[in-house]
């Protein structure tokens, strides 16, 4: 080039041989140079790789923080540098792909799993027993053991029917008072406890009723076309000694349609003694995926769990019956209807409508 331009200007420019060969080593070094750093290094099929394309490919599919799978790092690539070479580049962009995909497949499954996690979680507002820090549940050790022992007892009782593995069902009358429109009788409903349905729940249920623990519960929290909750004793002592007793949840296999009796919960295997009756009438379906397992339903009188008054709502403060009881109550929510008493029912007994009755009641109850 540089013979070329000076020829074309007419300078002088020298010829000899040696000179001549001067240049050309000039100009071949560089060529050579040129070549050398500017350009880069060719495959086998004439193409010029940019760095990893199997890994650029990777890296633009596989993000963390997007729920796929986290990218390779360079210290992870078969050839150990995170390069590929150019005799094996074609095999390691095939195995990269295939790791690629196995990732990609791996992160898709942990997707699912988090979103049925997320599913199983999910916090609508069922009747939670003693929300957060309304007296809640004691857990020294003590209380523990005892919670313990009650618990054996129950599953022993459940396996003792002549050597079948399901509980009795029993039938109750539930006497109430103090109902919409007519205080001052006694009307009685009709349930069955369901052992099929929850075993544990439904043996301690039967515990609970031996010992006279519902007899003249208040019906504290009524939420209209949906439950109706009730299960705190009225002597505040009585209440702290069965609260000790914390059962394990049964698994839901009745769904909580309307007329079906459920407890409570403050959370995963934390039923004590505090039930709801399901009164939507197209049920509460939505609970079942909480966890929370019926145990037994109303057989007649339903119409009378109806009644029930709700001018208070959900009003009366978990905490303050718990540790004042049925005193409470009484002086702060005068109406609210009540279980004069629950028994087991005689075979010989007909159902039908209660007695009248006046405005005294057991002892540790009234209105």
């Amino acid at each position: 080039i540089g013979m070329t331009r000076f020829q074309r200007k007419k300078t002088s420019f020298p010829h000899s041989a040696p000179m001549r060969l001067l240049q050309v080593s000039l100009g071949a070094c560089l060529l050579i140079w040129f070549l050398v750093w500017w350009t880069p290094s060719w495959s086998d099929d004439g193409e010029a790789p940019t760095k990893s394309a199997s890994l650029l490919e990777a890296n633009s599919l596989l993000r963390p923080g997007q729920g796929q799978a986290p990218v390779k790092s360079m210290g992870e690539n078969e050839s150990g540098d995170g390069e590929d070479t150019d005799d094996n580049a074609e095999e390691d962009d095939d195995q990269e792909g295939a790791d690629s995909d196995a990732m990609l497949k791996a992160a898709e499954e942990e997707d699912e799993d988090d979103e049925e996690d997320e599913s199983e979680t999910d916090d609508s507002e069922p009747m939670y027993e003693a929300e957060a820090g309304d007296g809640g549940e004691e857990n020294d050790d003590e209380e523990n053991e005892e919670g313990e022992e009650a618990e054996e007892q129950r599953r022993l009782q459940a396996n003792e029917n002549n050597g079948e593995d399901q509980l009795d069902s029993k039938t109750f009358v539930m006497e109430l008072k103090g109902l919409t429109g007519d205080e001052e009788t006694i009307h009685e409903v009709v349930l069955e406890t369901r052992p099929a349905w929850a075993p544990i729940g439904a043996a301690h249920f039967h515990e609970l009723v031996e010992n006279g623990f519902y007899d003249q519960c208040r019906f504290f929290r009524v939420v209209p076309n949906f439950i109706v909750q009730f299960g705190i004793n009225g002597d505040p002592k009585v209440q702290k000694k069965w609260r000790k007793d914390v059962l394990k949840d049964d698994p839901v296999i009745q769904t909580n349609s309307r007329g079906t009796i459920t407890y409570a919960t403050a959370g995963a295997n934390t039923r004590t003694v505090q039930l709801f009756v399901n009164i939507n009438e197209n049920g509460n379906a939505f609970l079942d995926k909480q966890g929370f397992a019926p145990f037994a339903e109303i057989t007649k009188g339903l119409e009378y769990i109806d009644m029930i008054d709700a001018e208070y709502g959900e009003q009366p403060d978990q905490g303050q019956i718990q540790s004042r009881g049925n005193e409470y109550l009484n002086k702060k929510f005068p109406k609210l209807s009540y279980i004069m008493t629950i028994r087991e029912k005689d075979d010989d007994t007909p159902d039908g409508e209660g007695t009248e009755g006046g405005d005294t009641v057991a002892e540790g109850g009234g209105r």
